[in-house]
């Protein structure tokens, strides 16, 4: 069974579905990929009676979730819910030393993102806003596009967090690009990447991460600058003022 080489945080439309594909490319690899299980016993881990029970359930499933298929398997990367910031310290207590990957993007193009197609996490109702630290009065006083602003506030307030105290974690932007990406990921994870591995990588990133048979082509941006974006906004330059300096 392999233990965990990192768990991959982002905060939705922000590359992580085809970091996740780039990474299971490699025989080497196993990359989970918004486990249902992981997120059940996550969110379970929230009622005080049933949090050591589901701790334990947790160990044991991303246990299963790590045996080998082939036997060839050394690695195994978690890419999670993006909700599942909120319980980084969890995993952190479970996992000391596994590295946190915190992928984002900037917030005019993740709404632009929701715009076309809207994820759970962009809905209001769909999940229990005090997952993102909301109450349920607040919750309910946001529009669809304004209540996907306020969790990106929660989202890079927790990244925010994370870097500035966890020196296991490593900030990445979706600008950075898709082999980039991968590249200091697996850098910071200790996973070496051979020449066909990020060739073949190069190939698969050139088309949809969610469309494999569609070529990628960035969209324009033309509809998201709002005030109701603008603390969303700061706490990502923040972050990458915090990501410059870390990297530096």
């Amino acid at each position: 069974m392999l233990a965990p080489s990192a768990f991959i945080f982002h905060v939705s439309r922000c590359g992580s579905t085809l970091v996740s594909q780039l990474l299971g490319l490699s025989e080497k690899n196993i990359a989970l990929s918004e486990v249902p299980l992981i997120d059940e016993l996550l969110r379970m881990s929230l009622n005080q009676a049933d949090s050591a029970a589901a701790e334990a359930a947790l160990k044991a499933s991303i246990a299963l979730l790590g045996r080998r298929r082939l036997g060839q398997e050394k690695h195994l990367f978690i890419k999670l819910d993006s909700w599942h910031v909120f319980f980084a310290g969890t995993l952190r207590r479970l996992y000391p030393d596994v590295p946190f990957i915190l992928l984002y993007r900037s917030p005019d193009e993740v709404v632009f993102s929701h715009q076309k197609r809207r994820g759970m996490q962009a809905v209001p109702g769909l999940l229990e806003p005090g997952l993102f630290g909301m109450s349920q009065a607040e919750s309910a006083s946001y529009d669809g596009d304004r209540y996907i602003a306020k969790v990106l506030e929660y989202y890079y307030s927790q990244f925010l967090r994370i870097a500035e105290t966890d020196d296991r974690s490593l900030l990445l932007d979706y600008r950075q690009g898709g082999i980039d990406i991968v590249r200091r990921l697996a850098g910071f994870s200790g996973v070496a990447l051979d020449q066909a591995e990020t060739a073949e990588m190069a190939v698969r990133s050139r088309f949809h991460a969610k469309y494999p048979e569609q070529g990628f082509a960035e969209e324009k941006n033309e509809s998201c600058a709002s005030v109701d974006l603008q603390p969303a906004q700061a706490l990502y330059a923040r972050l990458e003022q915090l990501r410059a300096k870390l990297a530096g």
